[in-house]
C-alpha cells in the first residue's frame, strides 16, 4: 500500500521541460539490447507521457511503437517465449488503466481497469494486483537525463 501511495505523490512532480526518461536493456529476451525512450516531457501529465518503445527484431533490425506509460509504473514480465511491458496510466486519484504490451512485433496491449477506492487504507484487490505487478524488484529503472533530446516522432507531431 505505501508503494501505491508513493507513486501517486510523486506522479504530479517527475518530469520538467528538459528532462528524458530512457531505459536500455533486453526487453524480449534475445540477447540485444532494446530501449524505452520519452518523448517531449513538457506533454507529460498525472498519467505519463508518450514514450518510444524499440525492440530488436531477430534479424538486425528494431521494431518502434508508442506508447504512453508513466516511468515509475513500468515491469518487465520476461515468460519464456512471450515478453511483455506492464504499465499503469493514472487517470484519477482512486484509479487507471493497468495495461500489458507484448513485445514482439505485433506489440498488442490488453487493459485492465484498476479501482482503488477513496479510502487510501483500505485493503482492495487492484491495490494488490498494483502493488505485485510493480514491486520494487519488478519495476524498471529509468535513467533520468537532463537537457534531453527526445527521439523524433514515430507518426506526425508529439502530442497530435
Amino acid at each position: 500500500m505505501r508503494i501505491f501511495s508513493l507513486v501517486l505523490a510523486l506522479v504530479c512532480g517527475v518530469s520538467n521541460a528538459d528532462t528524458g526518461y530512457v531505459y536500455s536493456g533486453d526487453l524480449n529476451g534475445d540477447g540485444v539490447a532494446d530501449s524505452i525512450r520519452s518523448g517531449p516531457s513538457d506533454l507529460f501529465g498525472n498519467g505519463g507521457g508518450p514514450f518510444v518503445v524499440s525492440i530488436s527484431d531477430g534479424s538486425g533490425g528494431f521494431i518502434a511503437r508508442d506508447i504512453g506509460l508513466h516511468p515509475l509504473a513500468v515491469s518487465l514480465d520476461l515468460v519464456t517465449g512471450h515478453p511483455r511491458l506492464w504499465t499503469y496510466w493514472r487517470s484519477s486519484c482512486c484509479g487507471g488503466t493497468l495495461s500489458v504490451t507484448t513485445l514482439d512485433e505485433k506489440f498488442e496491449t490488453y487493459f485492465v481497469p484498476l479501482e482503488f477506492g477513496e479510502d487510501f487504507s483500505s485493503p482492495t484487490a487492484s491495490r494488490d494486483v498494483y502493488n505485485s505487478i510493480f514491486s520494487t524488484e519488478r519495476r524498471i529503472e529509468f535513467e533520468v537525463v537532463a537537457d534531453y533530446e527526445p527521439p523524433p516522432p514515430l507518426r506526425g507531431e508529439w502530442g497530435k
